[in-house]
């Protein structure tokens, strides 16, 4: 998944990516056009409340010299910061919270990478996976916690690197990392490539599919074509999956989709444009993959639970998969190229997504945030739950609940 934002997804919630060498997450939406409540379209009204700020006292939230990288929230109660000390060799910490956000606690990140994805289905599982590059190689290390994040441990998978590689000791394999989704029950989903090694010397890559249904107890891996990279997963089902990825042999790149609805014994496969990059669904049977062709960035649209996709028409320069805040509204970012300078647009659907037109989602952020003053993340937990995390513009940082105007708010678990 992209970093940083989560839409209202039933079938994929948020999984928190972090990049350790850029700290700004991308997020599709957030711009200050995107934020303006002056325009926008009918949306369910509802309030943002300011749960902590440096400037109440709350400068607590992320310890001195420390930034922040990414958010990731499971409900009204259970919420994660990660940090990242740029001073420190890119060290990481995660902050929990266990109570709306009233009060932080330190845990140990279980790695410091290039790549490191989150993802936890319920508060007390959860999945990290990493990336690390040595020398010429790549690597991905896999962890699992069933505290809460209080403690990690490794997963271990058939190992596919030299004999006697000293990666083997913290790696899981050697390989590219795509994309994660697991969800409540032990069932999960890890995609990337794997380079494959004989006698010694890495040869050749194909892509990969790690499927387990008992909370990584146990993994089946589903070997792809040579040259292919699966960038993203999402589970549809107890044993159902949609994945996306590419092919690039010399010069030609050929997308592909690719399911399954038995664990993974078996796959159907459709050929379509040339990078398929992110997938993820707004409701049980609507769903959106973003990527790259020979015009640009494209978006596919299935309306059927992923069997047929189709190209969403005015999503070129589109900057990512759509977020959506409820099952009706939902808006993108798109880089509109037909005169110079370029200009960055947003597009809003309040049908979901049966048309699109320029406008925003009113409310969509915080006023505090209408101009952000650096990075920020937006996580859309269900329809009734948002949570927004940022600078404000005199650089103030602060974490926000957003529910429905009327609605008493969840209530706060401790753990």
């Amino acid at each position: 998944m992209g970093s940083g934002v989560a839409s209202a997804r039933p079938v994929k919630r948020a999984v928190l990516a972090v990049a350790a060498v850029c700290l700004a997450a991308s997020l599709v939406v957030g711009s200050a056009s995107a934020a303006s409540a002056a325009k926008g379209s009918p949306h369910p009204a509802g309030t943002w409340t300011l749960v902590d700020s440096a400037a109440q006292g709350g400068s607590a939230i992320i310890p001195e010299g420390w930034e922040p990288v990414g958010m990731l929230f499971t409900d009204a109660a259970h919420g994660w910061l990660l940090c990242g000390d740029t001073g420190a060799g890119g060290r990481f910490v995660n902050l929990h919270t266990a109570d709306g956000g009233k009060t932080w606690r330190e845990q140990p990140a279980p790695f410091s990478g290039d790549k490191t994805l989150y993802d936890f289905p319920d508060p007390v599982n959860g999945w990290a996976v990493m990336q690390l590059e040595r020398g010429d190689s790549f690597y991905v290390a896999i962890s699992h916690t069933t505290d809460g994040g209080n403690h990690w441990q490794r997963v271990s998978l058939p190992w596919n690197g030299s004999p006697g590689d000293p990666a083997q000791d913290w790696a899981t394999y050697l390989g590219l990392l795509g994309g994660l989704d697991f969800s409540r029950g032990g069932n999960g989903w890890i995609v990337g490539s794997e380079q494959v090694v004989a006698d010694g010397f890495e040869t050749t890559q194909h892509g990969i599919v790690w499927h387990t249904s008992d909370g990584g107890g146990s993994w089946a891996g589903s070997p792809l074509g040579q040259d292919e990279y699966a960038t993203d997963v999402v589970a549809t089902g107890p044993d159902s999956a949609i994945v996306v990825g590419y092919r690039q042999r010399a010069t030609l790149i050929v997308g592909f989709i690719i399911s399954t609805s038995n664990g993974g014994r078996t796959w159907s496969r459709q050929d379509v444009g040339e990078r398929l990059l992110d997938i993820a669904f707004s409701d049980l049977r609507t769903g959106w993959i973003w990527g790259r062709d020979q015009a640009g960035t494209l978006l596919l649209r299935s309306t059927d639970g992923g069997l047929t996709w189709a190209k969403l028409l005015h999503s070129q320069g589109a900057l990512g998969v759509p977020v959506f805040v409820d099952h009706r509204h939902g808006t993108f970012e798109r880089v509109v190229e037909d005169q110079l300078p370029w200009r960055k647009v947003s597009m809003l659907t309040t049908d979901g997504g049966e048309t699109w037109s320029e406008g925003e989602i009113a409310g969509l952020l915080p006023e505090e945030l209408t101009e952000p003053s650096g990075p920020f993340w937006y996580a859309v937990v269900n329809p009734a739950l948002r949570w927004a995390f940022s600078y404000t513009a005199d650089w103030q940082l602060g974490l926000w609940r957003w529910t429905p105007t009327g609605a008493p708010l969840s209530p706060v678990l401790v753990d």
